[in-house]
């Protein structure tokens, strides 16, 4: 059985009309751009209160607004994920340069989370093919080891930050290092006889939920 094969996922969907479908995918330049712009300006504001806030008012006050401006940011991926979708503007063009202006601003790669959003609507829920929605999985505190590391691995990556984590897989007697690493770390493949996988690929070694 090839392990790498697509899941097959039958879907359960919701009766509803055509009409009212239509109606919930209604699109508007005018209202995109109220409602986009907006949020900019919103972002404008708070950020730009906190930036002058800073050295002229008490510090509990600027410390209020970086939390407030850090709250209205919290929502570009909602954005990101409109237009990406291209449900916000009727104008296509203004979807996808929104779109990038938002995650330029967010330091999101769009083009990134567009593949990874089609795997996620494909796969909704079934890992290791959608890595957007997990469900939640029960972290044991009471099985963590804490380590000394006592043998070094100097060398062993091109990034010398990432030494740290190979010495403590040595000193935890590992048997995986997952990663998402894939510049550095994942390229190892393999060190000292502890596995390095990625995610998708670890959670391909665990025997199926019955």
């Amino acid at each position: 059985m090839n392990e790498n094969r697509p899941q097959v996922v039958t879907w359960y969907r919701t009766p509803l009309q055509t009409s009212v479908l239509k109606d919930l995918h209604g699109r508007s330049d005018l209202l995109g751009l109220i409602q986009t712009l907006g949020y900019l300006s919103v972002l404008a504001l708070t950020g730009g209160t906190a930036l002058f806030a800073a050295g002229r008012w008490p510090w509990p006050v600027v410390v209020g607004l970086v939390f407030l401006h850090g709250m209205v940011s919290s929502f570009y991926i909602n954005g990101i994920h409109e237009l990406g979708h291209g449900t916000v503007f009727r104008t296509k063009w203004l979807n996808r340069f929104f779109d990038r202006v938002l995650s330029f601003f967010s330091w999101t790669n769009c083009d990134l989370f567009e593949v990874s959003h089609v795997r996620h609507h494909q796969y909704t829920l079934h890992p290791p093919d959608d890595l957007e929605a997990v469900l939640p999985i029960k972290i044991l505190t009471d099985a963590a080891t804490l380590v000394f590391p006592a043998e070094r691995a100097r060398g062993a990556t091109p990034y010398p930050n990432d030494e740290m984590i190979l010495e403590s897989a040595i000193a935890g007697e590992v048997d995986v290092i997952v990663s998402g690493d894939k510049k550095h770390l994942l390229p190892l493949r393999k060190f000292q006889g502890i596995l390095i996988l990625s995610p998708a690929d670890f959670l391909r070694t665990l025997p199926a939920a019955s």
